[in-house]
């Protein structure tokens, strides 16, 4: 991972895959999903400013960056406006990302 920003961009957008299929498919809570999301992403984000040093943008994992939002949608009530975050933004989110990437799956290359 250390060696190659691309390398370690597409090895955590793979985690992401990994953590939203166990989690839609009911294997992982939202506790323990939302918790490995937040504790990947201080990593991923430290590894991907040291992969890329001097550059005025840093490129991160777009895959891995939706799973992490929708997780972190879940964790407040957005204002008041929520009485469940968890299943009104993170369970939809996590939805439309794994419909969208097995529509990539299926697509041909």
């Amino acid at each position: 991972l250390r060696k190659s920003k691309d390398f370690a961009i597409a090895a955590f957008d793979a985690v992401a895959v990994l953590l939203a299929r166990p989690y839609h498919a009911g294997e992982l809570d939202y506790e323990t999903a939302d918790w490995i999301a937040n504790a990947i992403d201080t990593d991923m984000l430290e590894l991907m400013i040291q992969l890329q040093p001097g550059a005025s943008t840093i490129d991160t994992p777009q895959a891995w960056q939706e799973v992490y939002d929708a997780f972190d949608a879940g964790e407040f009530d957005h204002f008041g406006r929520s009485e469940d975050p968890v299943a009104e933004f993170t369970n939809p989110e996590i939805e439309a990302f794994l419909a969208r990437i097995d529509a990539q799956d299926r697509s041909p290359r």
